[in-house]
């Protein structure tokens, strides 16, 4: 098989496709069901597809929006922030403008237009950031509120995300007030307006977002945020819900006392394991001592996830998510409101990893700092134990 048969469940959107295909290949050979695996996963793709074109899932969605949309404390100041510093927003979305103006006035209110000065739907993402496609002007109501508008100088709905970064689309205009797109041909964008479909090169260059001006927020790494940083050198920021839960584990007091012995028996082991050369009780005091490396590098795993680990690292490497997230973004976050944290002038000065042939200038290892370790080492298995 190449690899373009191979298809990679790496977002959100993929969970529903996994537990799908997990179960129907459950039963199918629980009841001794041959079935062909390719023929499998066209199917079930095929269903998904539809549940997203018959407009099923955004009413189900759209009936219940307290159970599937978090209102995202705190977005609405963030937006008033930047709006009242003069920073142009925009929004470009694949899903129509019906659905989005649903969600965001639920989280910002009535009036969430007035904060975004281009609004793009139906975008066609990724394809919007290579295919020329023409503007077309056309929902937010439940997470923003009725006046979710003002936020935007540009919305743009329906964007068909990746093709709107890539495929050359026109722009079409939108009406929400009879909801229709108008056939005039769009010359130049309009603040308060509402588009349709379109494509990135075009917005760019008639809204005026050049390069590194530009910090574009997206929450998948390959249909929102390649194009941008790569074609067009926009700044990028993901959005990764899961991360709260991590660093919420990475404070927790288990897991760093955990990590500085580990980090500590690991430098002891470096620096005495020359002399179980010589002596064969020193050669299994270093022996016990690696063994006790490894089943604590376990336990620092399972501490995120029993099966998978941590969803940014396995043991000492980056996961293959976490290398192109920091490949496309320039920074990451759970949720956007934490940027209410920063002044808007704040820079973010990435961190100097260490090469392997590198100094870390690391506390050279002593006996008196080994003793101090060994009563760490007490207190934590205490509390695995605890724990277990």
């Amino acid at each position: 098989m190449n690899d373009r048969q191979i298809p990679q469940l790496i977002d959100l959107f993929s969970l529903p496709w996994a537990g799908l295909l997990s179960n129907v290949v459950h039963y199918c050979d629980y009841n001794n069901i041959a079935f062909d695996p390719k023929c499998l996963f066209d199917d079930l793709k095929e269903c998904v597809q539809q549940v997203h074109t018959s407009g099923e899932m955004y009413r189900k969605v759209a009936e219940n929006l307290e159970a599937y949309i978090h209102r995202n404390d705190g977005l609405r100041e963030y937006l008033e922030m930047l709006r009242s510093s003069g920073k142009e927003l925009f929004v470009v979305t694949n899903s129509p403008f019906t659905f989005i103006n649903v969600g965001m006035t639920y989280m910002l209110g009535e009036d969430w237009r007035k904060y975004f000065k281009y609004i793009v739907f139906s975008a066609k993402k990724p394809a919007f950031f290579h295919v020329h496609e023409p503007f077309r002007n056309v929902g937010m109501t439940y997470m923003l509120g009725e006046d979710w508008r003002k936020y935007f100088k540009y919305i743009v709905f329906s964007a068909k995300k990746p093709a709107f970064f890539h495929v050359h689309e026109p722009f079409r205009l939108y009406d929400p007030v009879h909801d229709v797109v108008s056939f005039v041909k769009v010359v130049r964008l309009e603040e308060g307006q509402i588009y349709c479909r379109g494509n990135i090169e075009d917005l760019s260059t008639r809204a005026g977002f050049k390069g590194k001006g530009v910090l574009y927020f997206g929450d998948h790494i390959y249909t929102d945020l390649a194009e941008p940083i790569l074609r067009l050198g926009w700044r990028t920021a993901a959005i990764v819900p899961e991360l709260a839960r991590e660093i919420r584990i990475q404070n927790d007091d288990l897991y760093r006392k955990n990590i500085q012995w580990l980090e500590m028996l690991t430098a002891i082991i470096e620096a005495y394991q020359s002399g179980a050369n010589q002596d064969p009780e020193a050669a299994n005091i270093i022996n016990g001592w690696r063994d006790e490396r490894s089943r604590l590098r376990e336990n620092v795993k399972s501490l995120f996830n029993p099966q998978f680990g941590s969803l940014f690292r396995t043991f000492h490497n980056m996961t293959h998510f976490s290398r192109r997230m920091n490949r496309l973004s320039d920074v990451y976050t759970s949720r956007v409101p934490n940027m209410l944290k920063y002044d808007l002038k704040h820079c973010f000065f990435p961190r100097r990893n260490a090469l392997p042939h590198e100094n870390l200038h690391s506390v050279p290892v002593n006996t008196d700092c080994i003793l101090d370790l060994v009563k760490q080492r007490e207190e934590l298995r205490r509390g695995l134990n605890n724990k277990v």
